[in-house]
């Protein structure tokens, strides 16, 4: 069995660097697991931590690794607060290393493609 896949789906990141997911998506319900929209959320995160918003049209190389969440319910979906541990590589590739705490680890190298 390999592991649950959804649409990468974008998500709005509020000023506190919290994410909302509407109620009808499958992380807002089932836990956070390894899914393109993890994957796509990671990416917008590390755009955001690194203080870029043109990450994604650079290419960059984005390392997943460590990341850890707080979620609670709100009105229309489920609020995660994040915390990002972010370590620069040699210029010009930034890392972001995220975990799942309790949930899956895994070590993810993705290019986040424009």
């Amino acid at each position: 069995m390999g592991i649950p896949h959804t649409p990468p789906a974008r998500f709005e990141v509020e000023e506190d660097g919290a994410v909302v997911l509407p109620m009808d998506h499958p992380l807002a319900h089932d836990g956070v697991y390894l899914s393109c929209a993890l994957v796509e959320l990671a990416a917008q995160l590390a755009g955001r931590a690194l203080g870029s918003s043109t990450v994604a049209r650079a290419g960059v190389l984005v390392e997943v690794r460590e990341l850890r969440l707080a979620a609670r319910a709100v009105a229309g979906g489920t609020r995660l607060l994040p915390e990002l541990v972010i370590e620069r590589a040699a210029p010009p590739l930034p890392r972001v290393f995220v975990r799942l705490p309790g949930v899956l680890e895994a070590r993810l190298t993705l290019k986040v493609a424009g």
